[in-house]
């Protein structure tokens, strides 16, 4: 289960909100676009943040493995890059105010 589908009624709440609304206010076709990217795009950083946080785990394990100096370097390498990568899908989220359940993303872990 990724992390959208673990999310989707939270989704779905807001389609129901949205449709209570609409009956009130009608939707174009153009707004109705850019919600589904908001969702999309929404979707695409939490299953990467979710992804790199896996690779950042098996990087460090496999850190923690090595004996080869250059193997340890490049380990270390690796694991630089992923919380580079990490940190930048960090602020991409707070940027867009993605929430994680009730909560805004935060660092962890």
């Amino acid at each position: 289960m990724n992390i959208c589908e673990k999310f989707s009624g939270i989704f779905i709440t807001i389609q129901k909100i949205m449709s209570k609304k609409a009956e009130k206010v009608k939707l174009n076709e153009e707004d109705k676009f850019y919600l589904a990217e908001m969702e999309r795009k929404r979707c695409e950083i939490l299953e990467e943040m979710e992804e790199v946080k896996a690779k950042l785990k098996h990087a460090n394990t496999e850190f923690n493995l090595q004996t080869d100096f250059d193997l340890i370097e490049s380990c270390i390498y690796n694991i630089e890059s992923l919380e580079k990568r990490y940190n930048y899908l960090i602020k991409e989220a707070r940027k867009r105010k993605i929430r994680c359940g009730a909560k805004m993303v935060c660092v962890t872990g």
